[in-house]
């Protein structure tokens, strides 16, 4: 660490006469670090945060697309040549009546929106 209370070299390198007065270099550095740690801690790391949770978002939805339509293809294909072979129709019904009875499930949990009252 530099040691403050030596002059610059145009005075000989020797002791200052002003050792106990505080350095204007020091405080001016120690206020620009804390006014961007201030900065840091306000401003950019709540965004990294939104970002972070945005991209994580992202990529768990896409994910979550490609299972979904990965299980669908597979269950038709398994109903298509295992299930039903020789009646085609029925695959696409069972899918279809599948798919709309979890819809149903879905919607009848659904609560709605509080109205308000005009007065």
């Amino acid at each position: 660490m530099l040691d403050t209370r030596l002059g610059p070299p145009y005075y000989g390198g020797g002791v200052s006469d002003h050792a106990n007065e505080p350095d204007l270099v020091t405080n001016t550095l120690d206020y620009v670090d804390r006014l961007f740690d201030l900065f840091h801690d306000t401003i950019l790391r709540p965004l990294y945060l939104v970002g972070r949770t945005l991209a994580y978002a992202a990529v768990i939805l896409a994910a979550a697309c490609v299972i979904v339509v990965a299980v669908v293809v597979g269950a038709t294909r398994l109903l298509d040549s295992y299930a039903f072979s020789a009646h085609h129709w029925l695959t696409p019904l069972t899918l279809g009546s599948l798919l709309t009875m979890i819809g149903v499930l879905i919607w009848r949990r659904r609560r709605p929106l509080p109205t308000k009252k005009k007065s």
